[in-house]
């Protein structure tokens, strides 16, 4: 367990320091002038990826930390897991990412079509840059190509030097209502996520 020593004879753990700041997040109002609409205002609330099934989610502290664009509109109803989020939190206990730190790059559940602006991003990137360096992040796992490029050109401004992977948004083996498709995505999902496995085993063995 890590400590960062923040006066003299007192320090904090590394666990602490993520709990601190997840609080810290859930609190925020940082965008709240950029809600013109009252009823998109009571929908844009924080959503954390929470400690389940023996996953810590944006508790875990591991230095490998897999990254998502936003909170899933999926995930809604009384902060319940849906389907596809299961699925990942199976995938990470299965290969061993349970003390992996998982976030997404902006904090806030919106409506499908609602796209981040600019400011939102900006506003939740200081966030983001303390989990970097509370957790001691050495792999990035971008979760989606969209995110994967978001990152590329984010990470150099954050001063922070870490390993950028990509791996398919899990959200991508529920899109489909053919049972084909869908069953097709899915072993896809679980291809990929074996392959990352086995790349991520390789650099610890160095």
């Amino acid at each position: 367990m890590e400590h960062l020593l923040i006066d003299e004879g007192v320090s904090i753990s590394t666990e602490d320091r993520v709990a601190r700041l997840r609080d810290e997040i859930k609190k925020c109002d940082k965008c709240k002038n950029l809600r013109h609409d009252k009823h998109k205002s009571s929908k844009w609330k924080p959503w954390l990826f929470p400690e389940e099934d023996g996953v810590k989610g944006f508790l875990g502290c591991s230095d490998i930390m897999f990254v998502g664009e936003r909170p899933s509109t999926g995930k809604s109803k009384d902060d319940k897991l849906d389907e596809a989020t299961k699925l990942f939190y199976n995938l990470l206990k299965k290969y061993g990412f349970q003390e992996a730190h998982l976030t997404d790059l902006t904090k806030c559940r919106k409506e499908v079509k609602e796209e981040d602006t600019l400011q939102e991003i900006s506003n939740c990137l200081g966030y983001f840059k303390r989990e970097l360096t509370d957790i001691n992040t050495r792999t990035l796992v971008a979760l989606g190509q969209k995110q994967y490029m978001t990152l590329k050109f984010l990470l150099p401004a954050l001063e922070q030097p870490v390993e950028l992977l990509r791996l398919r948004h899990y959200s991508a083996t529920i899109r489909f209502k053919d049972k084909k498709k869908r069953r097709e995505a899915k072993e896809k999902y679980y291809h990929e996520f074996k392959e990352l496995s086995l790349k991520l085993r390789k650099r610890n063995l160095k």
